[in-house]
Parts: C-alpha cells; sequence; structure tokens
C-alpha cells in the first residue's frame, strides 16, 4: 500500500487527496477481501470436518445400539418360543393381529363381549390400552373361564 507524505498533501485539492486514498484503499480492501474469503472457507471446512465427524461418531454409537437391540431381540423370541412351548396348545389360540384389531375387539370376536379385553392384555403381559401390531402374535385362550 502507498503511503503519503507530507509533502504530497501540501497544496492538493481534497478530491485529489481523495482520490488517492481511493486507489490506496482499494488495493487494500481488495487484500482484505481475499483474507476474509481465506479464513471463511477456512472455517467452512473446519465446521464440516466437525460435522462429519460428529456424525461418523453418532453413527458408530447408533449401529452399537442397534446391534445391543438385535441381541435383546433374539433372546426375547427365545424366551417367548420356551414359554409358548410349554404351555398346553390345546387351551390357547395363537391369534395374530389384524389391522384395527386391539383387545376390545379381539375379546368381543371370541367371546362375544367386550369384558375380557383387560383380561387378555393381562394374560399377554399387556395393558388394555397397548397398540397392537399387525402380524403380532397373542394367546387367547379358548375358553372365557380361563380368564377369571
Amino acid at each position: 500500500m502507498k503511503k503519503i507524505d507530507n509533502h504530497e498533501i501540501i497544496g492538493k485539492a481534497v478530491k485529489e487527496l481523495d482520490k488517492c486514498n481511493f486507489q490506496d484503499n482499494k488495493y487494500f480492501f481488495s487484500q482484505q477481501k481475499h483474507l476474509l474469503l481465506g479464513l471463511s472457507i477456512l472455517s467452512l471446512f473446519i465446521f464440516l470436518t466437525g460435522t462429519v465427524w460428529s456424525l461418523k461418531h453418532e453413527t458408530t454409537i447408533l449401529k452399537s445400539k442397534v446391534s445391543q437391540l438385535n441381541e435383546e431381540n433374539a433372546s426375547f423370541k427365545e424366551q417367548i418360543s420356551i414359554q409358548t412351548n410349554q404351555l398346553p396348545d390345546n387351551e390357547f389360540i395363537y391369534h395374530e393381529i389384524q389391522e384395527g384389531e386391539c383387545f376390545e375387539t379381539i375379546s368381543k370376536r371370541y367371546y362375544g363381549t367386550e369384558n375380557y379385553a383387560s383380561k387378555l392384555a393381562l394374560l399377554n403381559n399387556m395393558t388394555v390400552d397397548t397398540i397392537l401390531n399387525i402380524g403380532q402374535i397373542i394367546k387367547v385362550p379358548k375358553e372365557s373361564d380361563m380368564l377369571k
């Protein structure tokens, strides 16, 4: 950047000085714009690098949790299999949940009344408000007397 000496200022009009300073400032601001652009790009790179690292770390944690849940799921399936094999099959119906079914509709279907809904839920280790999933299997006693 060009510096103006005092002897160059003497006798010059303000417009001439502004013109001279403007050209010097133009160069100075041009340099600052390049510096700011470089710093902005560097900041963005650091931010994106941190974000990518954070996402990779979170993905690793989630994969670990999914693996743990899959192991628990397999264990629960095994426990259910063992429990259902111990029950006499001739006393229960294993009902597969269809769309729109709840314990009330299942009770009405098998026993003609919704009065056994809470006991059906309890038999299946659930509450009457539990949302049943399509394809889920629940135990339904063939006789309503088994629910009393």
